[in-house]
């Protein structure tokens, strides 16, 4: 089962003239934005993320250029590739998050529906495990025995 969903971002236009996309709630988006930021500038052999939300909620979309996005449950891992400005993933609470193999140029938009909340934000793996067994009622995560 995936750990994230592909998110189509509604289109117009055409080639030559440019193209506009379109995010809206609750026509496109299923919550409200609270916060949007973005991350530029980001050399190639750097990673972003490395952390999880307890509860925030977003979608993650580039805007140009491309990277590579590695989640994890504590159970699973999944990775995807961001390259194309109308298509973005969604991602809940509960993720670890890693961005990584960022293209020269890349520009990355993050719309999420909570305001910045440090409390909401895990950045030691091992208290993530620890989140990610308690929230499940398992003992032991399979991607801790892999660590």
């Amino acid at each position: 089962m995936p750990l994230v969903t592909p998110f189509p971002i509604r289109t117009y236009g055409a080639s030559g003239r440019g193209f506009m996309g379109t995010l809206e709630h609750p026509l496109d988006l299923p919550f409200p934005v609270c916060r949007a930021y973005y991350i530029y500038g980001v050399e190639d052999d750097q990673s972003r993320g490395n952390h999880a939300h307890r509860e925030a909620n977003q979608l993650v979309v580039a805007l140009a250029g491309s990277l590579e996005m590695v989640f994890d449950n504590g159970f699973e891992k999944q990775t995807v590739s961001l390259d194309a400005p109308d298509k973005g993933y969604l991602l809940t609470g509960g993720l670890w998050r890693e961005m990584k193999n960022f293209a020269p140029g890349t520009v990355m938009l993050i719309l999420t529906d909570q305001p910045f909340n440090e409390e909401d934000l895990i950045r030691d793996r091992d208290e993530f495990l620890s989140f990610a067994r308690a929230r499940t009622g398992i003992d032991k995560t399979p991607t801790q025995m892999q660590d």
